[in-house]
Protein backbone atom coordinates (compact mmCIF):
# COMPACT_ATOMS: atom_id res chain seq x y z
CA UNK A 1 0.00 0.00 0.00
CA UNK A 2 1.80 3.04 -1.44
CA UNK A 3 0.02 5.10 1.47
CA UNK A 4 1.75 2.41 4.33
CA UNK A 5 4.01 4.62 6.82
CA UNK A 6 6.49 1.98 5.79
CA UNK A 7 6.90 3.56 2.05
CA UNK A 8 7.42 6.62 3.55
CA UNK A 9 5.10 8.55 0.80
CA UNK A 10 5.86 12.08 -0.32
CA UNK A 11 3.61 13.80 -2.03
CA UNK A 12 3.78 16.43 -5.15
CA UNK A 13 1.88 18.52 -7.30
CA UNK A 14 2.75 18.83 -10.78
CA UNK A 15 1.08 21.58 -13.26
CA UNK A 16 1.51 21.42 -16.66
CA UNK A 17 0.30 25.20 -18.32
CA UNK A 18 0.34 27.83 -20.95
CA UNK A 19 -1.63 30.51 -22.11
CA UNK A 20 -2.80 31.82 -19.08
CA UNK A 21 -1.89 33.57 -15.46
CA UNK A 22 -2.84 31.00 -12.31
CA UNK A 23 -2.26 30.26 -8.63
CA UNK A 24 -2.04 26.92 -7.34
CA UNK A 25 -3.10 26.44 -3.48
CA UNK A 26 -3.31 23.29 -1.39
CA UNK A 27 -5.62 23.39 1.81
CA UNK A 28 -5.30 27.39 1.05
CA UNK A 29 -1.67 27.59 1.08
CA UNK A 30 -0.30 29.28 -2.14
CA UNK A 31 2.38 26.50 -3.78
CA UNK A 32 3.13 28.82 -6.90
CA UNK A 33 2.02 31.31 -8.90
CA UNK A 34 2.43 32.06 -12.73
CA UNK A 35 1.66 35.54 -13.88
CA UNK A 36 4.04 35.14 -17.38
CA UNK A 37 1.64 33.03 -18.94
CA UNK A 38 4.95 31.20 -21.07
CA UNK A 39 4.45 27.00 -21.13
CA UNK A 40 5.57 26.01 -18.45
CA UNK A 41 5.99 22.01 -16.58
CA UNK A 42 6.60 22.41 -13.12
CA UNK A 43 6.89 19.90 -9.78
CA UNK A 44 6.46 21.04 -6.34
CA UNK A 45 6.99 18.86 -3.30
CA UNK A 46 3.85 19.43 -0.66
CA UNK A 47 4.27 16.76 1.71
CA UNK A 48 4.45 19.84 4.32
CA UNK A 49 0.96 21.12 3.41
CA UNK A 50 -0.62 17.91 3.35
CA UNK A 51 -2.99 16.67 6.16
CA UNK A 52 -4.87 13.17 7.34
CA UNK A 53 -8.30 13.47 5.74
CA UNK A 54 -10.03 15.93 3.61
CA UNK A 55 -7.02 18.61 1.43
CA UNK A 56 -8.08 20.62 -1.33
CA UNK A 57 -6.36 21.35 -4.60
CA UNK A 58 -7.63 24.23 -5.93
CA UNK A 59 -6.74 26.49 -9.41
CA UNK A 60 -7.35 30.68 -9.84
CA UNK A 61 -6.92 31.14 -13.63
CA UNK A 62 -6.95 34.67 -15.44
CA UNK A 63 -6.18 35.06 -19.39
CA UNK A 64 -2.76 36.49 -20.02
CA UNK A 65 -2.47 40.14 -19.48
CA UNK A 66 -2.09 42.63 -22.30
CA UNK A 67 -0.06 46.35 -21.32
CA UNK A 68 -0.38 49.20 -23.77
CA UNK A 69 3.23 51.00 -24.87
CA UNK A 70 3.04 52.74 -21.54
CA UNK A 71 2.99 49.63 -20.01
CA UNK A 72 -0.26 49.81 -19.00
CA UNK A 73 -2.78 46.60 -18.50
CA UNK A 74 -5.73 46.78 -21.08
CA UNK A 75 -8.46 44.61 -19.13
CA UNK A 76 -10.78 44.72 -22.01
CA UNK A 77 -8.30 42.95 -24.43
CA UNK A 78 -7.29 40.10 -22.71
CA UNK A 79 -8.77 36.39 -22.91
CA UNK A 80 -6.97 33.48 -23.55
CA UNK A 81 -5.93 31.74 -26.95
CA UNK A 82 -8.63 28.74 -27.63
CA UNK A 83 -5.80 26.38 -28.82
CA UNK A 84 -3.12 26.34 -26.71
CA UNK A 85 -4.19 28.49 -22.94
CA UNK A 86 -4.52 25.62 -20.10
CA UNK A 87 -3.47 24.52 -17.11
CA UNK A 88 -3.20 20.70 -15.92
CA UNK A 89 -2.61 19.90 -12.27
CA UNK A 90 -1.91 16.53 -10.71
CA UNK A 91 -1.48 15.44 -7.15
CA UNK A 92 0.92 12.77 -6.62
CA UNK A 93 2.13 10.51 -4.80
CA UNK A 94 5.66 8.02 -4.62
CA UNK A 95 7.75 6.34 -1.78
CA UNK A 96 10.47 8.38 -0.25
CA UNK A 97 13.57 7.48 -2.39
CA UNK A 98 11.77 6.13 -5.60
CA UNK A 99 12.56 7.69 -8.93
CA UNK A 100 9.85 9.81 -10.52
CA UNK A 101 8.56 7.48 -12.62
CA UNK A 102 7.36 4.99 -9.57
CA UNK A 103 5.03 8.00 -8.83
CA UNK A 104 1.22 7.37 -9.04
CA UNK A 105 -1.46 10.01 -9.63
CA UNK A 106 -4.16 10.30 -7.18
CA UNK A 107 -6.13 13.33 -8.89
CA UNK A 108 -5.99 16.10 -11.53
CA UNK A 109 -7.66 19.33 -11.76
CA UNK A 110 -7.68 20.54 -15.59
CA UNK A 111 -8.78 24.16 -17.31
CA UNK A 112 -8.68 23.84 -20.82
CA UNK A 113 -10.13 27.57 -22.97
CA UNK A 114 -11.16 25.77 -25.97
CA UNK A 115 -13.64 23.84 -23.95
CA UNK A 116 -15.00 26.73 -22.41
CA UNK A 117 -18.72 27.60 -24.23
CA UNK A 118 -20.82 29.52 -21.51
CA UNK A 119 -23.94 29.48 -23.97
CA UNK A 120 -23.80 25.51 -23.50
CA UNK A 121 -26.08 23.91 -21.03
CA UNK A 122 -24.90 22.45 -18.61
CA UNK A 123 -22.11 24.97 -18.91
CA UNK A 124 -18.64 23.74 -20.11
CA UNK A 125 -15.92 25.36 -18.44
CA UNK A 126 -13.06 23.83 -19.63
CA UNK A 127 -12.62 21.36 -16.49
CA UNK A 128 -13.99 17.88 -18.16
CA UNK A 129 -10.89 16.59 -18.41
CA UNK A 130 -10.23 16.18 -14.85
CA UNK A 131 -9.80 12.96 -13.50
CA UNK A 132 -13.09 11.42 -12.48
CA UNK A 133 -14.88 12.10 -9.22
CA UNK A 134 -15.42 8.53 -6.30
CA UNK A 135 -13.55 6.04 -4.53
CA UNK A 136 -10.18 4.68 -5.40
CA UNK A 137 -8.02 2.25 -3.65
CA UNK A 138 -4.90 2.88 -2.96
CA UNK A 139 -3.33 -0.44 -2.65
CA UNK A 140 -4.73 -1.25 -6.25
CA UNK A 141 -3.01 2.38 -7.76
CA UNK A 142 -5.78 4.50 -6.63
CA UNK A 143 -8.40 2.05 -9.50
CA UNK A 144 -12.03 3.08 -9.08
CA UNK A 145 -13.51 1.04 -5.99
CA UNK A 146 -16.40 1.64 -4.39
CA UNK A 147 -15.08 0.33 -1.06
CA UNK A 148 -11.93 2.12 -1.42
CA UNK A 149 -10.05 4.02 1.32
CA UNK A 150 -9.38 7.21 -1.09
CA UNK A 151 -12.49 9.75 -1.73
CA UNK A 152 -12.05 12.32 -4.58
CA UNK A 153 -15.07 15.04 -4.77
CA UNK A 154 -16.63 16.29 -7.91
CA UNK A 155 -15.02 19.56 -9.42
CA UNK A 156 -16.25 23.01 -7.82
CA UNK A 157 -16.19 26.26 -10.31
CA UNK A 158 -16.56 29.98 -9.55
CA UNK A 159 -16.30 32.09 -12.67
CA UNK A 160 -15.87 35.99 -11.29
CA UNK A 161 -16.74 37.63 -14.53
CA UNK A 162 -15.98 41.67 -13.77
CA UNK A 163 -12.38 40.40 -13.29
CA UNK A 164 -12.12 37.04 -15.77
CA UNK A 165 -10.96 35.05 -13.07
CA UNK A 166 -11.91 31.27 -12.90
CA UNK A 167 -11.62 29.13 -9.75
CA UNK A 168 -11.79 25.16 -10.04
CA UNK A 169 -11.30 23.48 -6.88
CA UNK A 170 -11.97 19.69 -5.81
CA UNK A 171 -11.28 17.26 -1.99
CA UNK A 172 -8.97 14.59 -1.73
CA UNK A 173 -9.36 12.46 1.32
CA UNK A 174 -6.71 10.46 2.07
CA UNK A 175 -6.12 8.03 5.32
CA UNK A 176 -2.71 9.75 6.12
CA UNK A 177 -0.14 8.96 9.18
CA UNK A 178 1.40 13.00 9.26
CA UNK A 179 1.38 14.93 12.31
CA UNK A 180 -1.01 16.97 13.27
CA UNK A 181 0.93 20.07 12.43
CA UNK A 182 0.55 23.12 14.97
CA UNK A 183 -0.88 25.52 12.45
CA UNK A 184 -4.14 23.38 11.84
CA UNK A 185 -5.28 24.48 15.53
CA UNK A 186 -3.81 28.42 15.02
CA UNK A 187 -5.60 31.55 15.65
CA UNK A 188 -7.79 32.76 12.98
CA UNK A 189 -6.08 35.75 12.34
CA UNK A 190 -7.66 39.39 11.27
CA UNK A 191 -5.86 41.36 8.50
CA UNK A 192 -5.01 44.46 9.69
CA UNK A 193 -2.07 47.36 10.51
CA UNK A 194 -1.79 46.40 14.31
CA UNK A 195 -1.33 42.72 13.05
CA UNK A 196 1.30 43.71 10.03
CA UNK A 197 3.12 45.79 12.68
CA UNK A 198 3.33 42.74 15.07
CA UNK A 199 4.22 39.97 12.41
CA UNK A 200 7.09 42.70 11.09
CA UNK A 201 8.63 42.72 14.51
CA UNK A 202 8.85 38.71 14.35
CA UNK A 203 10.57 39.25 10.77
CA UNK A 204 13.25 42.08 12.50
CA UNK A 205 13.65 39.39 15.41
CA UNK A 206 14.65 36.25 12.91
CA UNK A 207 16.64 38.52 10.47
CA UNK A 208 18.62 39.85 14.15
CA UNK A 209 19.07 35.89 14.44
CA UNK A 210 20.58 35.69 10.93
CA UNK A 211 22.86 38.26 11.06
CA UNK A 212 24.34 37.53 14.33
CA UNK A 213 25.42 34.08 12.84
CA UNK A 214 24.55 32.02 15.77
CA UNK A 215 24.02 28.66 14.32
CA UNK A 216 22.20 27.06 17.27
CA UNK A 217 19.62 30.28 17.36
CA UNK A 218 18.74 30.15 14.39
CA UNK A 219 17.64 26.22 14.70
CA UNK A 220 15.80 26.78 17.50
CA UNK A 221 14.05 29.58 16.13
CA UNK A 222 13.08 26.91 13.43
CA UNK A 223 12.50 24.12 15.54
CA UNK A 224 9.10 23.68 14.53
CA UNK A 225 9.56 24.06 10.45
CA UNK A 226 12.62 21.60 11.33
CA UNK A 227 10.35 18.98 13.35
CA UNK A 228 7.57 19.43 10.87
CA UNK A 229 10.05 19.11 7.51
CA UNK A 230 11.72 16.11 9.06
CA UNK A 231 8.14 14.39 9.97
CA UNK A 232 7.04 15.09 5.85
CA UNK A 233 10.58 14.12 4.48
CA UNK A 234 11.74 11.56 7.03
CA UNK A 235 14.77 13.08 8.12
CA UNK A 236 17.10 11.42 10.31
CA UNK A 237 19.82 13.88 11.01
CA UNK A 238 20.43 17.30 11.98
CA UNK A 239 22.70 18.08 8.71
CA UNK A 240 19.64 16.68 6.75
CA UNK A 241 17.29 19.10 7.81
CA UNK A 242 19.91 22.07 7.71
CA UNK A 243 19.84 21.45 4.23
CA UNK A 244 15.96 21.27 3.86
CA UNK A 245 15.86 24.44 5.98
CA UNK A 246 18.32 26.22 3.92
CA UNK A 247 19.07 29.00 6.34
CA UNK A 248 21.47 27.60 8.86
CA UNK A 249 23.83 26.95 5.72
CA UNK A 250 23.75 30.13 4.36
CA UNK A 251 24.48 31.85 7.67
CA UNK A 252 27.72 29.55 7.33
CA UNK A 253 28.27 30.14 3.75
CA UNK A 254 31.72 32.88 2.39
CA UNK A 255 30.02 33.33 -0.70
CA UNK A 256 26.89 34.82 0.32
CA UNK A 257 25.71 37.88 2.45
CA UNK A 258 22.21 38.72 4.58
CA UNK A 259 20.90 41.75 2.92
CA UNK A 260 19.09 44.81 4.96
CA UNK A 261 15.64 43.32 5.96
CA UNK A 262 13.17 45.39 2.99
CA UNK A 263 10.53 47.22 5.65
CA UNK A 264 8.37 47.79 2.45
CA UNK A 265 6.47 44.71 2.71
CA UNK A 266 2.26 44.14 2.52
CA UNK A 267 0.52 41.25 4.95
CA UNK A 268 -0.86 37.98 3.29
CA UNK A 269 -2.82 35.86 5.27
CA UNK A 270 -4.03 32.48 4.27
CA UNK A 271 -4.30 28.27 5.67
CA UNK A 272 -8.02 29.88 6.09
CA UNK A 273 -6.60 32.89 7.70
CA UNK A 274 -4.24 30.77 10.47
CA UNK A 275 -0.93 31.41 8.40
CA UNK A 276 0.74 34.85 8.03
CA UNK A 277 3.22 36.02 5.75
CA UNK A 278 5.05 39.30 4.34
CA UNK A 279 6.18 40.09 0.98
CA UNK A 280 7.64 43.15 -1.05
CA UNK A 281 5.91 44.81 -4.30
CA UNK A 282 7.18 41.70 -6.03
CA UNK A 283 5.37 39.11 -3.90
CA UNK A 284 9.13 37.58 -2.85
CA UNK A 285 10.09 37.25 0.81
CA UNK A 286 12.14 40.35 2.64
CA UNK A 287 14.81 38.28 3.88
CA UNK A 288 17.09 37.63 1.38
CA UNK A 289 20.66 36.35 1.05
CA UNK A 290 22.55 37.72 -2.25
CA UNK A 291 25.48 36.29 -3.84
CA UNK A 292 26.94 38.88 -5.96
CA UNK A 293 24.83 41.69 -8.22
CA UNK A 294 22.91 39.12 -9.80
CA UNK A 295 21.42 36.09 -7.09
CA UNK A 296 19.33 36.52 -4.56
CA UNK A 297 18.37 33.65 -2.11
CA UNK A 298 14.30 34.64 -0.61
CA UNK A 299 13.99 32.99 2.66
CA UNK A 300 10.17 32.33 2.97
CA UNK A 301 8.87 33.32 6.81
CA UNK A 302 5.49 31.60 7.61
CA UNK A 303 4.03 32.21 10.88
CA UNK A 304 1.12 31.13 12.77
CA UNK A 305 -0.07 32.61 16.43
CA UNK A 306 -1.19 30.64 19.00
CA UNK A 307 -1.99 30.75 22.95
CA UNK A 308 2.11 30.40 23.56
CA UNK A 309 2.82 33.36 20.56
CA UNK A 310 4.23 33.27 17.48
CA UNK A 311 5.64 30.36 15.80
CA UNK A 312 7.76 30.46 12.83
CA UNK A 313 5.90 26.89 11.29
CA UNK A 314 7.50 26.97 7.58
Amino acid sequence: MILSPKNQPVFKLQADAAGCRYEIRLNDIPIHEDFIALPLDVEFPVSEWMRNGENRISLRIRPPEVLDEEGEEVFDQEDYDRHESQVRLGLYVKPNGAPRGERVRIATLNFAAKARAPQAMPPVIGAESSSPPGRFDSEQGFAPDDEGDVRVSPWEYEEIEEEKITILSRTVDLPLHLPRWLWLDAEVLTEGEELEAELMEQYRGFWSLLQSGEVTAVNQALAQKGSDYAAAYYLETQDEIEEMLMMPLLIQSEDVELLPLIEEVWLELFGEGRLARLVDEDGDAPVVFARGEDVGYYCSLIFCKTAEGWTLIR
